[in-house]
């Protein structure tokens, strides 16, 4: 267990964490050393977008150790913010952590068979889509790998008494009348 580094995989159905949360059960984003948010009381909306799993705590001695007064609890790692004033929309996504968002992370991935997930880049383009209002271009990366041919017995049977029987009978029959005409045209 790593009690310096946070593992998650607890978000929001919010448009900036959609894709994260539709295939949570293989994507999950590390946090070094975070924090967490707290709502303060505004006419602001904030939506919590990415949680702590639930058997984290605030380590406020720094001692790496779950005390007495450090409860367990979820935390808010993550939030979207929006307000409406005057006609005019402002959105803001904050984090309590920014490590998520170096090259240690966003180039990195992990291989699910044929299939490379990056969490952290599905995270940052899921939600500068939102944050720019281009909604339905979000969604997956695509991995451009080649698929490999899987090639079974079922089914292709036929397409091996074809080509290796039936088809040169095909031809020696055609032959076989070619010459028959040939030859009946040639004695009358």
């Amino acid at each position: 267990v790593d009690k310096r580094n946070l593992i998650t995989n607890k978000f929001s159905t919010h448009a900036s964490v959609t894709t994260l949360s539709r295939y949570n059960k293989v994507m999950a984003l590390i946090f070094e050393s975070a924090g967490s948010i707290n709502k303060l009381d505004s006419d602001t909306k904030v939506t919590t977008i990415i949680r702590s799993l639930e058997d984290t705590w605030k380590d406020s001695n720094d001692n790496l150790q779950q005390d007495g007064g450090e409860a367990k609890d979820l935390w808010s790692l993550g939030v979207a913010v929006e307000k409406s004033q005057n006609d005019m929309e402002s959105k803001a996504v904050v984090f309590s952590d920014a490590s998520w968002l170096t090259d240690n992370y966003l180039l990195k991935g992990r291989n699910i068979g044929q299939q490379t997930i990056q969490p952290h880049a599905v995270l940052l383009t899921d939600t500068l889509f939102w944050l720019t209002d281009q909604k339905e271009s979000s969604g997956t990366v695509n991995n451009e790998l080649d698929v490999k041919i899987q090639h079974s017995k079922e089914g292709q049977g036929w397409i091996f008494f074809g080509t290796g029987i039936l088809f040169p009978f095909f031809v020696f029959g055609i032959g076989r009348l070619r010459i028959s005409s040939r030859t009946r045209g040639g004695t009358q």
